[in-house]
């Protein structure tokens, strides 16, 4: 129940104009107060005497259990177990629709989170953007918002090319993170192994169908088992938008060529198409975006944009969330839309989980795994449960 627009409709019935209620700092002035100085003038008396003539008019309420003036100031003292029956009422009523806004009411939100790499179990640290990304999903559920929540797949980089080199035909999620770490461990040892990572791209790029099968299937694996493993929190995905699919799509060819007519694309020394972004301002000593490699070829940034425009299409609300280690990166991702007169989504960071050796690693195995916090957390409630009840 609204107490304050309760009272105001009673002493409408009595008071001209426009009525502003205060909230007494000493809690025996009661709950709201009405000040009269300002109809002094109009019903040249004494602010007081107007205070003791509206007590006479106003009526008490179920939810009013007293009115009394104190000074000029006509004061309220509200029954508030009225309104704690009232509120109960409404929960046993509306259940757990209670508190529901139509703040989103016809409109569309989408919002991208997790998205970590495909390439082995997820850890602490990265759940983090799935558990903040889930918690704003349901929000903007609970405001009547329909929402679509996407998961952008970066199945093409270099990290992922690794693992695939890593990989055998019949490898098995668990096994994912024990390779990726072998992996990264040889690639120390041998620097001619990253020869092999880019000729393994490379014929990705070029549409190699076999290679085009072991990246999917590699990356499958990962994403059905990261899935199933948020699944267990209650997060769930609507669409898994895949990055390679902007590796032969057209519309990243249409992009460039848009930004290339702002006049900010130039082909630096290495004959890349290089975003010039200085007129941002940003913190960095050099600020460019490089869009594509030598050959041509596009690179993750180009691809994004490309990607930000398809999502920016399909809601009126558009959310990502991501680490803090993509702040700058993200402005830079602003900035290139903002020349194609596009918003950028509305961006959420959350920042790192720290332990003794550090932030969070998956290369290193510096990690805590989410699958092996998730076990202990049962087990200590199960503990805790047979502790107090046996």
């Amino acid at each position: 129940m609204d107490f304050e627009k309760e009272i105001i409709n009673i002493l409408k019935k009595e008071v001209k104009g426009t009525i502003t209620l205060e909230t007494p700092q000493n809690k025996e002035f009661g709950d709201y107060s009405f000040p009269c100085f300002s109809l002094a003038k109009e019903y040249k008396k004494n602010p007081v005497e107007i205070a003791k003539d509206l007590v006479k008019k106003l009526k008490i309420t179920k939810s009013i259990k007293e009115i009394k003036n104190i000074g000029g100031y006509v004061n309220f003292f509200v029954d508030k177990s009225s309104n704690t029956k009232n509120i109960l009422e409404e929960i046993l009523k509306k259940k757990d629709k209670y508190g529901m806004t139509d703040i989103g009411k016809n409109k569309k939100a989408l919002i991208e989170h997790t998205s970590i790499n495909p390439n082995a179990s997820p850890h602490v640290g990265r759940a983090r953007n799935a558990i903040i990304g889930d918690s704003i999903t349901r929000i903007l559920k609970f405001s009547n918002y329909k929402v679509e929540v996407h998961y952008f797949v970066n199945d093409v980089g270099k990290q992922i090319a690794l693992l695939v080199l890593g990989c055998k035909s019949k490898t098995k999620f668990d096994n994912l993170l024990k390779i990726y770490i072998k992996m990264n461990k040889k690639l120390e040892k041998d620097p001619k192994l990253e020869k092999k990572v880019f000729e393994l791209l490379q014929k990705l790029e070029k549409g190699n169908k076999k290679v085009k099968d072991k990246f999917k299937r590699t990356v499958n694996i990962c994403i059905k088992g990261q899935t199933k493993l948020f699944s267990e929190l209650g997060i769930n995905y609507d669409y898994f938008d895949y990055e390679s699919k902007y590796l032969w799509s057209k519309e990243v060819t249409k992009i460039l060529n848009k930004l290339k007519k702002t006049k900010k694309v130039f082909v630096d020394e290495h004959k890349r198409n290089v975003l010039d972004q200085s007129k941002f301002k940003l913190a960095m000593k050099s600020p460019v975006l490089v869009l594509t490699r030598s050959d041509g070829t596009s690179l993750y940034p180009l691809r994004d944009i490309t990607y930000n425009l398809d999502k920016i299409k399909k809601a009126d609300k558009n959310i990502v969330v991501l680490g803090e280690d993509h702040k700058l990166y993200f402005l830079q991702l602003k900035a290139a839309l903002s020349l194609l007169k596009i918003k950028a989504p509305e961006v959420i960071h959350y920042s790192f989980i720290l332990l003794k050796k550090g932030k969070m690693s998956t290369r290193k195995g510096n990690l805590v795994m989410l699958e092996d916090f998730m076990k202990e957390c049962r087990e200590k409630a199960k503990k805790e449960i047979i502790k107090r009840h046996g």
